[in-house]
């Protein structure tokens, strides 16, 4: 049997990387009784003869700058707003992101929008709406073959179908 790879959508490769990408993982996967780690990957990839070499960065300084990026993402993601109304005479915390990222068109780097303001405008609310359903859309693709999620991916559809009306 011969296996085919090839890159997801929004995968920061093609499809010709993803099939030599995913040989290699599946040789190191093999290796390691089916499993793989990120340390076994990146183990891996420090071979400069490695087909997954490349797909690194090396330079530390461009390597630490991407990494306190990602973590500058973490740090956003990490904090929510407890907003406190009075409802009936009694104090009442309603928690929200403090920020939703949006990619607003094809042309523009994905950013953070202060959530308040996305769900008061309507045209933000409703990228964020369309950007919910493309990422239900996803999970409901990766894991719609699971018996035991059945329920969720009809739930998903179902969502999908009334949305797109």
């Amino acid at each position: 049997m011969t296996k085919k790879y090839k890159a997801k959508k929004n995968a920061h490769f093609g499809n010709n990387q993803a099939q030599i990408y995913g040989e290699q993982l599946d040789i190191l996967k093999s290796k390691n009784h089916g499993q793989l780690t990120t340390q076994l990957v990146l183990e891996d990839a420090k071979n400069d003869y490695s087909p997954i070499h490349s797909y690194f960065t090396w330079q530390d300084e461009k390597a630490a700058e991407q990494y306190r990026i990602w973590e500058a993402r973490k740090l956003i993601n990490g904090i929510e707003v407890v907003d406190i109304i009075i409802k009936d005479d009694k104090e009442v915390e309603v928690v929200r992101p403090l920020m939703f990222n949006l990619k607003i068109d094809d042309d523009s780097a994905q950013q953070y929008y202060d959530s308040k303001m996305v769900l008061e405008d309507d045209d933000l609310r409703k990228r964020l709406l369309d950007q919910a359903m493309n990422e239900a859309g996803r999970w409901q693709e990766k894991y719609e073959k699971i018996v035991e999620l059945a329920v969720i991916v009809g739930a998903i559809k179902k969502i999908k179908k009334k949305y797109n009306k």
